[in-house]
């Protein structure tokens, strides 16, 4: 009954997507949803029907490129903007790619990813499938298609009520051990993400800093539960356990570069090739980003220069460190859904100059977490040390008021504390208070809306703030 559900399954599925759309949301999960309770087995079989992919690129690469269809990117944080990344790679080597745009990482998003890359009877002309996929739904995903390729950026302490930093790699590691054949691509400089290594014995490879992490999370062994040991053999982001753990030599080493203009590194591979690679993103969380995407796209067989030159005109995915102006203004907006995203965004505030007007948006909703007890683990206690650089503080969403209160907590100055219920009225009024610099961190559900009002009325891609250009 295959050939009569699918079809079906597929024209529902569009049909459902473009009403979604034209009534104002973005039809990223709802066909999936739709089609799979017509054919419960509408992702297994697009996602067979992809084209073999070939190698795009040989000649002196020591590298030996992996042929795979299905590319995989999940982890804490990072996977967005990496998976934006490697698309930007297979666009410049002309591959036709299903991906998950939008962001919608579970399953029914995936599934109607895959049903807005095919025609009504099903037919694809992809070559690849790269897909951001949630780190819980990764079983359940992983169970239905088969993922060549899996990127795993970091496991870090996320939202409350979702998973905590030891099951969310447990998960993962869960779904791997199903599996024979797929190629992982690691942070060596996370241990928690490090020892899935284990799980696939020869079919990994490595990406970390030179001197390691200055921020890991992790304080005890993934493999034995003892205390790991911190900065060893001289090198501060260094790890070890006694049980024979230790932080794995990168086959791809990043070492942070001065530029005027771009975040710049060096990636040096174990084999002695060296690339500059420079982005006009910001944080320098980003440079492991950079390096897991080209990472991945050496193992693909993708040409460097040409992902070094995608990676020059890299344009940021919606909300990731997304740059606007107005009236002269530098405007950024950030995603920010845990405390180590909090954190890492905050970092990039250090080098301006100039007053700041900060609009947090803290929700609740089943999709943000609705235990927002996390931002008790945010240092904003760093914000109220400069009452003339950070001299307004705009909260809104559904949990506006609870952030005004942490702020004041955190020695903030009650008089510099807005709450604002609406979202429209608190964009507005941060972009027309005095300050040089705009500064809007949102929580998921918020997002969208803060992002519409930013378009509507302000300029989108400003350049770099002056003052923002040390971060690199």
């Amino acid at each position: 009954m295959g050939f009569i559900r699918l079809p079906l399954a597929v024209l529902i599925g569009k049909f459902v997507g473009w009403v979604s759309r034209v009534i104002g949301h973005k039809g990223s999960s709802l066909p999936g949803m739709v089609a799979r309770k017509i054919y419960s087995r509408v992702l297994t079989d697009l996602a067979a029907r992809l084209r073999r992919p070939h190698i795009i690129y040989k000649d002196g690469q020591e590298y030996e490129g992996i042929v795979g269809k299905i590319i995989a990117v999940t982890g804490t944080n990072g996977k967005t903007t990496v998976t934006h990344m490697l698309h930007g790679f297979l666009q410049t080597s002309s591959q036709k790619v299903v991906y998950n745009h939008d962001g919608a990482n579970m399953v029914n998003g995936i599934t109607a990813a895959f049903i807005d890359s095919v025609g009504v009877f099903g037919k694809t002309t992809a070559e690849f499938a790269l897909l951001e996929i949630d780190e819980g739904s990764l079983p359940a995903i992983m169970d239905e298609i088969t993922v060549d390729v899996l990127v795993v950026t970091n496991f870090s302490s996320d939202q409350e009520d979702r998973y905590n930093t030891a099951t969310a790699a447990e998960i993962v590691k869960g779904a791997l051990v199903r599996e024979s054949d797929v190629w992982l691509v690691l942070n060596a400089d996370d241990p928690n993400t490090a020892v899935l290594a284990d799980t696939m014995p020869g079919q990994h490879f490595f990406y970390g800093s030179v001197t390691g992490s200055m921020n890991i999370e992790a304080r005890f062994c993934p493999r034995c539960g003892k205390k790991l040991a911190i900065g060893v053999d001289g090198f501060p982001g260094k790890y070890a356990c006694s049980c024979g753990f230790v932080r794995p030599d990168p086959d791809l080493y990043i070492e942070p570069l001065p530029d005027p203009v771009d975040l710049c590194c060096r990636a040096r591979f174990s084999t002695g090739q060296e690339f500059r690679l420079c982005s006009p993103v910001l944080g320098t969380f980003n440079y492991y980003n950079m390096a897991a995407a080209f990472m991945t796209g050496i193992c693909l067989g993708l040409d460097p220069e040409r992902m070094m030159m995608s990676l020059k005109n890299y344009a940021t995915s919606p909300g990731r460190m997304e740059r606007f102006s107005h009236n002269g203004k530098f405007i950024l907006l950030n995603l920010v859904k845990n405390a180590k995203g909090y954190t890492e965004s905050l970092s990039v505030l250090d080098p301006l100059r100039g007053s700041v007007v900060l609009l947090l948006a803290l929700c609740d909703t089943p999709a943000d977490g609705c235990d927002v007890s996390w931002i008790w683990d945010v240092n904003f206690e760093r914000l109220g040390l400069d009452a003339n650089k950070f001299g307004c503080f705009i909260c809104t969403g559904t949990r506006g008021a609870e952030m005004a209160v942490r702020l004041k907590y955190a020695g903030i100055l009650e008089r510099n504390i807005l709450v604002v219920d609406d979202m429209r009225d608190a964009v507005l009024s941060a972009i027309e208070r005095p300050g040089e610099h705009v500064v809007l961190l949102s929580a998921y559900s918020a997002l969208t809306p803060l992002r519409k009002v930013l378009v509507d009325t302000t300029k989108m891609g400003g350049s770099h703030a002056e003052d923002m250009l040390s971060l690199s």
